[in-house]
């Protein structure tokens, strides 16, 4: 996330010098995506700290809670999928705007 937010500013620099519109579309699409992300990364954090973190492995063998744990962890996998979509799209975005801006 690092490198995307360092790369993310970088271009908003070079962008600057050319202020091209459509690349300038394309950052505000690239810093909504990112922040996006970066939410979704603090909320998967929250669940898993909120919501997983709180069982013990006595927990996991007990019948009457396991079928809760896979539940909240299935969910969990399907907002982690959720997440790697929008780091995807981040992504592509980015090398958009690289290619917008080298050409």
């Amino acid at each position: 996330m690092e490198r995307l937010q360092k790369e993310f500013k970088n271009l908003k620099k070079a962008n600057d010098k050319k202020q091209n519109p459509t690349i300038t579309q394309n950052m505000r699409e690239l810093d909504f995506k990112l922040k996006a992300f970066e939410k979704d990364k603090v909320d998967l954090n929250k669940f898993l700290k909120n919501e997983l973190d709180c069982y013990k492995a006595l927990d996991y063998e007990d019948f009457q809670k396991n079928h809760e744990i896979v539940k909240k962890v299935r969910n969990f996998k399907g907002k982690i999928e959720d997440t790697e979509k929008k780091l995807k799209d981040v992504e592509d975005v980015l090398n958009e705007v690289e290619r917008s801006l080298t050409e």
